[in-house]
Protein backbone atom coordinates (compact mmCIF):
# COMPACT_ATOMS: atom_id res chain seq x y z
CA UNK A 1 0.00 0.00 0.00
CA UNK A 2 2.83 2.41 0.86
CA UNK A 3 4.54 2.01 -2.53
CA UNK A 4 1.21 2.49 -4.29
CA UNK A 5 0.52 5.57 -2.18
CA UNK A 6 3.91 7.07 -3.09
CA UNK A 7 3.15 6.42 -6.76
CA UNK A 8 -0.33 7.99 -6.65
CA UNK A 9 0.83 11.00 -4.63
CA UNK A 10 3.76 11.89 -6.85
CA UNK A 11 1.85 11.11 -10.06
CA UNK A 12 -0.89 13.57 -9.07
CA UNK A 13 1.76 16.08 -8.00
CA UNK A 14 3.64 15.76 -11.31
CA UNK A 15 0.49 15.95 -13.44
CA UNK A 16 -0.66 19.13 -11.71
CA UNK A 17 2.74 20.75 -12.22
CA UNK A 18 2.81 19.62 -15.87
CA UNK A 19 -0.65 21.10 -16.47
CA UNK A 20 0.54 24.30 -14.86
CA UNK A 21 3.65 24.59 -17.04
CA UNK A 22 1.47 23.97 -20.11
CA UNK A 23 -0.89 26.74 -18.95
CA UNK A 24 -3.75 24.25 -18.89
CA UNK A 25 -6.30 23.65 -16.16
CA UNK A 26 -7.88 20.44 -14.98
CA UNK A 27 -10.52 20.71 -12.28
CA UNK A 28 -10.48 16.94 -11.82
CA UNK A 29 -6.73 16.82 -11.17
CA UNK A 30 -7.05 19.79 -8.84
CA UNK A 31 -9.89 18.15 -6.88
CA UNK A 32 -8.10 14.79 -6.65
CA UNK A 33 -4.98 16.56 -5.34
CA UNK A 34 -7.05 18.19 -2.59
CA UNK A 35 -8.61 14.84 -1.63
CA UNK A 36 -5.19 13.15 -1.41
CA UNK A 37 -3.75 16.05 0.61
CA UNK A 38 -6.75 15.98 2.94
CA UNK A 39 -6.52 12.23 3.62
CA UNK A 40 -2.77 12.21 4.22
CA UNK A 41 -2.85 15.36 6.36
CA UNK A 42 -5.95 14.74 8.47
CA UNK A 43 -5.32 11.07 9.34
CA UNK A 44 -1.56 10.96 9.91
CA UNK A 45 -0.95 9.47 13.35
CA UNK A 46 2.82 9.07 13.67
CA UNK A 47 5.90 11.16 13.00
CA UNK A 48 7.56 14.37 14.27
CA UNK A 49 5.37 16.55 16.54
CA UNK A 50 2.14 14.59 16.03
CA UNK A 51 2.57 12.73 19.34
CA UNK A 52 2.89 16.06 21.17
CA UNK A 53 -0.29 17.39 19.53
CA UNK A 54 -2.26 14.26 20.43
CA UNK A 55 -1.02 14.26 24.03
CA UNK A 56 -1.72 17.99 24.43
CA UNK A 57 -5.24 17.57 23.04
CA UNK A 58 -5.97 14.89 25.66
CA UNK A 59 -4.41 17.01 28.39
CA UNK A 60 -6.52 20.03 27.50
CA UNK A 61 -9.60 17.83 27.20
CA UNK A 62 -9.12 16.63 30.77
CA UNK A 63 -9.04 20.19 32.11
CA UNK A 64 -12.02 21.24 34.23
CA UNK A 65 -12.31 24.68 32.69
CA UNK A 66 -10.61 26.93 30.16
CA UNK A 67 -8.36 28.51 32.79
CA UNK A 68 -6.97 25.11 33.77
CA UNK A 69 -6.64 24.20 30.10
CA UNK A 70 -4.52 27.30 29.44
CA UNK A 71 -2.30 26.46 32.41
CA UNK A 72 -1.81 22.87 31.22
CA UNK A 73 0.08 23.69 28.00
CA UNK A 74 2.69 26.06 26.57
CA UNK A 75 0.61 26.48 23.41
CA UNK A 76 -1.02 29.83 22.69
CA UNK A 77 -4.50 30.84 23.84
CA UNK A 78 -6.18 30.58 20.43
CA UNK A 79 -5.11 27.03 19.69
CA UNK A 80 -5.72 25.91 23.28
CA UNK A 81 -9.22 27.41 23.11
CA UNK A 82 -9.92 25.47 19.90
CA UNK A 83 -8.70 22.23 21.51
CA UNK A 84 -10.78 22.88 24.63
CA UNK A 85 -13.95 23.48 22.58
CA UNK A 86 -13.30 20.43 20.39
CA UNK A 87 -12.73 18.09 23.29
CA UNK A 88 -15.72 19.39 25.27
CA UNK A 89 -18.15 18.70 22.41
CA UNK A 90 -16.84 15.13 22.29
CA UNK A 91 -14.48 15.20 19.30
CA UNK A 92 -11.41 12.99 19.39
CA UNK A 93 -8.13 14.41 18.09
CA UNK A 94 -8.59 13.20 14.52
CA UNK A 95 -12.14 14.53 14.22
CA UNK A 96 -10.77 17.84 15.53
CA UNK A 97 -7.94 17.71 13.00
CA UNK A 98 -10.40 17.06 10.17
CA UNK A 99 -12.03 20.42 10.91
CA UNK A 100 -8.68 22.21 10.98
CA UNK A 101 -7.60 20.53 7.72
CA UNK A 102 -10.86 21.53 6.04
CA UNK A 103 -10.30 25.11 7.21
CA UNK A 104 -6.71 25.17 5.89
CA UNK A 105 -7.58 23.74 2.49
CA UNK A 106 -10.61 26.02 2.15
CA UNK A 107 -8.37 29.04 2.80
CA UNK A 108 -5.86 27.76 0.24
CA UNK A 109 -8.56 27.24 -2.38
CA UNK A 110 -10.06 30.66 -1.70
CA UNK A 111 -6.64 32.31 -2.08
CA UNK A 112 -5.89 30.56 -5.36
CA UNK A 113 -9.23 31.70 -6.74
CA UNK A 114 -8.72 35.25 -5.48
CA UNK A 115 -5.36 35.65 -7.20
CA UNK A 116 -6.63 34.07 -10.45
CA UNK A 117 -3.55 31.89 -10.79
CA UNK A 118 -3.40 28.43 -12.36
CA UNK A 119 -4.70 26.20 -9.54
CA UNK A 120 -2.97 23.05 -10.78
CA UNK A 121 0.42 24.75 -10.73
CA UNK A 122 0.08 26.01 -7.14
CA UNK A 123 -1.32 22.81 -5.64
CA UNK A 124 1.29 20.70 -7.48
CA UNK A 125 4.14 22.81 -6.12
CA UNK A 126 2.55 22.73 -2.68
CA UNK A 127 2.63 18.93 -2.73
CA UNK A 128 6.36 18.87 -3.51
CA UNK A 129 7.43 20.48 -0.25
CA UNK A 130 5.14 22.52 2.01
CA UNK A 131 2.55 19.77 2.37
CA UNK A 132 4.95 17.60 4.37
CA UNK A 133 5.88 20.29 6.89
CA UNK A 134 2.30 21.56 7.17
CA UNK A 135 1.25 18.03 8.08
CA UNK A 136 3.64 17.77 11.02
CA UNK A 137 3.49 21.42 12.17
CA UNK A 138 -0.21 21.77 12.82
CA UNK A 139 -0.30 25.21 14.48
CA UNK A 140 2.05 26.79 11.96
CA UNK A 141 0.02 25.25 9.13
CA UNK A 142 -3.16 26.88 10.38
CA UNK A 143 -1.55 30.29 10.89
CA UNK A 144 0.15 30.10 7.49
CA UNK A 145 -3.17 29.78 5.69
CA UNK A 146 -4.82 32.48 7.77
CA UNK A 147 -1.96 34.84 6.84
CA UNK A 148 -2.15 33.77 3.20
CA UNK A 149 -5.89 34.46 3.17
CA UNK A 150 -5.34 37.83 4.87
CA UNK A 151 -2.96 39.08 2.15
CA UNK A 152 -5.94 39.84 -0.12
CA UNK A 153 -6.77 42.75 2.18
CA UNK A 154 -3.40 44.32 1.32
CA UNK A 155 -4.71 44.71 -2.25
CA UNK A 156 -7.94 46.46 -1.25
CA UNK A 157 -8.20 50.22 -0.75
CA UNK A 158 -10.87 50.54 1.94
CA UNK A 159 -10.10 51.33 5.56
CA UNK A 160 -12.16 48.29 6.55
CA UNK A 161 -9.71 46.04 4.70
CA UNK A 162 -6.92 47.22 7.04
CA UNK A 163 -9.03 46.21 10.04
CA UNK A 164 -9.78 42.85 8.42
CA UNK A 165 -6.08 42.24 7.86
CA UNK A 166 -5.24 43.15 11.45
CA UNK A 167 -8.06 40.90 12.67
CA UNK A 168 -6.71 37.95 10.68
CA UNK A 169 -3.20 38.49 12.06
CA UNK A 170 -4.52 38.70 15.63
CA UNK A 171 -6.33 35.37 15.11
CA UNK A 172 -3.18 33.82 13.63
CA UNK A 173 -1.07 35.30 16.44
CA UNK A 174 -3.34 33.72 19.04
CA UNK A 175 -2.46 30.35 17.50
CA UNK A 176 1.26 30.99 16.90
CA UNK A 177 2.82 34.15 18.36
CA UNK A 178 5.32 34.52 15.53
CA UNK A 179 2.44 35.51 13.25
CA UNK A 180 2.39 39.03 14.69
CA UNK A 181 5.50 39.88 12.64
CA UNK A 182 3.29 40.02 9.53
CA UNK A 183 1.61 43.18 10.77
CA UNK A 184 4.57 44.97 9.18
CA UNK A 185 3.17 44.05 5.75
CA UNK A 186 0.64 46.83 6.29
CA UNK A 187 3.41 49.11 5.05
CA UNK A 188 2.24 48.20 1.53
CA UNK A 189 -1.00 50.05 2.28
CA UNK A 190 0.68 53.29 3.33
CA UNK A 191 3.14 53.95 0.52
CA UNK A 192 3.46 53.11 -3.17
CA UNK A 193 6.47 55.33 -3.76
CA UNK A 194 9.53 53.68 -5.27
CA UNK A 195 11.88 55.60 -2.97
CA UNK A 196 10.14 54.15 0.11
CA UNK A 197 10.89 50.57 -0.95
CA UNK A 198 14.42 51.51 -1.97
CA UNK A 199 14.97 52.79 1.57
CA UNK A 200 13.50 49.58 3.05
CA UNK A 201 15.77 47.51 0.81
CA UNK A 202 18.74 49.59 1.98
CA UNK A 203 17.78 49.12 5.64
CA UNK A 204 17.44 45.35 5.14
CA UNK A 205 20.86 45.24 3.46
CA UNK A 206 22.53 47.22 6.26
CA UNK A 207 20.89 45.02 8.91
CA UNK A 208 22.06 41.85 7.18
CA UNK A 209 25.63 43.12 6.85
CA UNK A 210 25.52 44.24 10.50
CA UNK A 211 24.52 40.72 11.57
CA UNK A 212 27.39 39.26 9.53
CA UNK A 213 29.83 41.51 11.40
CA UNK A 214 28.22 40.85 14.80
CA UNK A 215 27.82 37.09 14.31
CA UNK A 216 30.66 36.13 16.73
CA UNK A 217 28.90 38.08 19.50
CA UNK A 218 25.33 36.89 18.75
CA UNK A 219 25.25 34.08 21.38
CA UNK A 220 25.98 36.53 24.20
CA UNK A 221 23.53 39.13 22.86
CA UNK A 222 20.75 36.56 22.48
CA UNK A 223 21.37 35.06 25.91
CA UNK A 224 20.96 38.52 27.44
CA UNK A 225 17.71 39.10 25.47
CA UNK A 226 16.35 35.70 26.50
CA UNK A 227 17.09 36.39 30.17
CA UNK A 228 15.51 39.84 29.93
CA UNK A 229 12.32 38.45 28.38
CA UNK A 230 12.39 35.32 30.56
CA UNK A 231 11.38 33.23 27.55
CA UNK A 232 12.47 32.29 24.04
CA UNK A 233 15.50 30.23 25.05
CA UNK A 234 14.67 27.65 22.36
CA UNK A 235 14.38 30.23 19.60
CA UNK A 236 17.30 32.35 20.81
CA UNK A 237 19.84 29.52 20.72
CA UNK A 238 22.24 30.05 17.81
CA UNK A 239 22.52 26.64 16.16
CA UNK A 240 23.01 27.77 12.55
CA UNK A 241 26.03 28.32 10.37
CA UNK A 242 25.05 28.67 6.72
CA UNK A 243 21.33 29.14 7.35
CA UNK A 244 21.41 32.91 6.84
CA UNK A 245 23.03 32.58 3.41
CA UNK A 246 20.58 29.89 2.30
CA UNK A 247 17.55 31.97 3.36
CA UNK A 248 19.04 35.04 1.65
CA UNK A 249 19.63 33.10 -1.58
CA UNK A 250 16.07 31.71 -1.62
CA UNK A 251 14.68 35.18 -0.87
CA UNK A 252 16.59 36.63 -3.83
CA UNK A 253 15.38 33.80 -6.08
CA UNK A 254 11.89 35.26 -5.67
CA UNK A 255 12.85 38.92 -5.49
CA UNK A 256 14.99 39.18 -8.62
CA UNK A 257 12.49 37.90 -11.25
CA UNK A 258 9.67 39.97 -9.78
CA UNK A 259 11.86 43.09 -9.81
CA UNK A 260 13.35 42.50 -13.26
CA UNK A 261 10.27 41.47 -15.21
CA UNK A 262 7.13 42.74 -13.45
CA UNK A 263 6.96 45.77 -15.76
CA UNK A 264 6.97 43.51 -18.83
CA UNK A 265 3.52 42.11 -18.06
CA UNK A 266 0.69 43.46 -20.23
CA UNK A 267 -2.15 42.06 -18.10
CA UNK A 268 -2.85 44.99 -15.75
CA UNK A 269 -4.53 42.90 -13.06
CA UNK A 270 -1.64 40.41 -12.94
CA UNK A 271 0.88 43.27 -13.04
CA UNK A 272 -0.75 44.90 -10.01
CA UNK A 273 -0.71 41.63 -8.08
CA UNK A 274 2.93 40.95 -8.95
CA UNK A 275 3.90 44.51 -8.00
CA UNK A 276 2.39 44.23 -4.51
CA UNK A 277 3.91 40.76 -3.97
CA UNK A 278 7.26 42.31 -4.94
CA UNK A 279 6.74 45.02 -2.30
CA UNK A 280 5.87 42.35 0.24
CA UNK A 281 9.16 40.62 -0.61
CA UNK A 282 11.06 43.87 -0.03
CA UNK A 283 9.46 44.19 3.41
CA UNK A 284 10.17 40.54 4.21
CA UNK A 285 13.85 41.32 3.73
CA UNK A 286 13.71 43.16 7.06
CA UNK A 287 13.41 39.76 8.77
CA UNK A 288 16.60 38.31 7.23
CA UNK A 289 18.56 38.99 10.46
CA UNK A 290 16.36 36.39 12.20
CA UNK A 291 17.99 33.73 10.01
CA UNK A 292 21.25 34.35 11.89
CA UNK A 293 19.63 33.36 15.16
CA UNK A 294 17.97 30.02 14.62
CA UNK A 295 16.55 28.03 11.72
CA UNK A 296 13.22 27.93 13.58
CA UNK A 297 12.77 31.49 12.28
CA UNK A 298 12.88 30.18 8.69
CA UNK A 299 9.12 29.77 8.97
CA UNK A 300 8.79 33.57 8.77
CA UNK A 301 9.76 33.26 5.10
CA UNK A 302 8.25 29.83 4.58
CA UNK A 303 4.82 31.09 5.63
CA UNK A 304 4.68 33.38 2.58
CA UNK A 305 6.12 30.75 0.23
CA UNK A 306 2.73 30.06 -1.37
CA UNK A 307 2.36 33.80 -2.06
CA UNK A 308 5.86 33.72 -3.61
CA UNK A 309 4.85 30.85 -5.90
CA UNK A 310 1.67 32.72 -6.84
CA UNK A 311 3.70 35.80 -7.83
CA UNK A 312 6.19 33.79 -9.90
CA UNK A 313 3.41 31.67 -11.45
CA UNK A 314 1.53 34.82 -12.51
CA UNK A 315 4.76 36.17 -14.02
CA UNK A 316 5.23 32.88 -15.90
CA UNK A 317 1.63 32.68 -17.12
CA UNK A 318 1.54 36.26 -18.37
CA UNK A 319 4.96 36.38 -20.03
CA UNK A 320 5.32 36.12 -23.84
CA UNK A 321 6.29 32.72 -25.23
CA UNK A 322 10.03 31.99 -25.31
CA UNK A 323 10.78 35.22 -23.44
CA UNK A 324 13.46 35.55 -20.76
CA UNK A 325 10.83 36.41 -18.15
CA UNK A 326 8.96 33.18 -18.88
CA UNK A 327 12.05 30.99 -18.67
CA UNK A 328 13.54 32.68 -15.61
CA UNK A 329 10.27 32.75 -13.65
CA UNK A 330 9.77 29.03 -14.28
CA UNK A 331 13.34 28.27 -13.27
CA UNK A 332 12.90 30.44 -10.17
CA UNK A 333 9.78 28.49 -9.17
CA UNK A 334 11.60 25.17 -9.28
CA UNK A 335 14.71 26.58 -7.58
CA UNK A 336 12.58 28.12 -4.82
CA UNK A 337 10.60 24.97 -4.02
CA UNK A 338 13.58 22.66 -4.51
CA UNK A 339 15.82 24.87 -2.40
CA UNK A 340 13.41 24.97 0.52
CA UNK A 341 12.80 21.20 0.24
CA UNK A 342 16.53 20.38 0.34
CA UNK A 343 17.19 22.91 3.12
CA UNK A 344 14.45 21.66 5.46
CA UNK A 345 14.98 17.98 4.69
CA UNK A 346 18.68 18.36 5.49
CA UNK A 347 17.91 20.35 8.64
CA UNK A 348 15.49 17.58 9.73
CA UNK A 349 17.62 14.71 8.39
CA UNK A 350 17.37 12.82 11.68
CA UNK A 351 13.57 12.87 11.62
CA UNK A 352 11.28 10.60 9.66
CA UNK A 353 8.93 12.98 7.81
CA UNK A 354 7.90 11.86 4.32
CA UNK A 355 7.89 8.15 5.14
CA UNK A 356 5.95 8.72 8.38
CA UNK A 357 3.25 10.66 6.53
CA UNK A 358 2.93 8.02 3.83
CA UNK A 359 3.18 5.02 6.13
CA UNK A 360 1.16 5.93 9.23
CA UNK A 361 -2.36 6.88 8.24
CA UNK A 362 -5.60 5.85 9.95
CA UNK A 363 -7.40 5.89 6.61
CA UNK A 364 -5.34 2.91 5.42
CA UNK A 365 -4.00 1.17 8.51
CA UNK A 366 -6.53 1.27 11.34
CA UNK A 367 -10.30 1.20 11.63
CA UNK A 368 -12.32 1.89 14.75
CA UNK A 369 -16.10 1.82 14.21
CA UNK A 370 -16.94 4.53 16.77
CA UNK A 371 -14.18 6.91 15.71
CA UNK A 372 -14.77 6.19 12.04
CA UNK A 373 -18.43 7.11 12.39
CA UNK A 374 -17.48 10.31 14.20
CA UNK A 375 -15.00 11.22 11.44
CA UNK A 376 -17.57 10.54 8.72
CA UNK A 377 -20.13 12.77 10.47
CA UNK A 378 -17.57 15.57 10.91
CA UNK A 379 -16.54 15.36 7.24
CA UNK A 380 -20.20 15.47 6.17
CA UNK A 381 -20.87 18.51 8.38
CA UNK A 382 -17.78 20.28 7.03
CA UNK A 383 -18.80 19.58 3.43
CA UNK A 384 -22.32 20.90 4.05
CA UNK A 385 -20.87 23.99 5.73
CA UNK A 386 -18.56 24.59 2.77
CA UNK A 387 -21.43 24.23 0.28
CA UNK A 388 -23.55 26.70 2.25
CA UNK A 389 -20.66 29.20 2.36
CA UNK A 390 -20.08 28.83 -1.37
CA UNK A 391 -23.72 29.39 -2.18
CA UNK A 392 -23.80 32.45 0.09
CA UNK A 393 -20.72 33.83 -1.68
CA UNK A 394 -22.34 33.33 -5.10
CA UNK A 395 -25.50 35.10 -3.94
CA UNK A 396 -23.43 38.04 -2.64
CA UNK A 397 -21.52 38.29 -5.94
CA UNK A 398 -24.76 38.18 -7.95
CA UNK A 399 -26.27 40.97 -5.83
CA UNK A 400 -23.23 43.17 -6.44
CA UNK A 401 -23.49 42.62 -10.20
CA UNK A 402 -27.11 43.72 -10.15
Amino acid sequence: MTVFLYFIFYLICALNIFWGTMKKKSNMLYAVAFVVIFILMAFNYNGPDIGTYIATYKLVGNAVDLSNALDSTYMEFGYTFLMFCGSKIGLDFFAFRIILTFACLALLHSTIRYYKVNPNFIVGLYMVYLFFFDTIQLRNCLTQFIILFATRYLFQKSGLSILKYIGCIIIAGSIHTLSFVYLVLLLTRFSNKKIFYQILFGIATIMFIGCVLLQPFLPQILTAISQLLNRGSGYFTTTVRMNCWVVLALHLVTLFPLYRYRSKISNESAKKTIDIIFKIEIIMGLFLPFSFINSNFNRIFRNVLILDTIGLALLYENSPRKSNSKQISLMALFLLIGGWLITDMYRNRNQDIIHAIMEYNLFFNYVDIVNTLQCVIVIAVCLIFMIVLRQAAHLRINKKRR
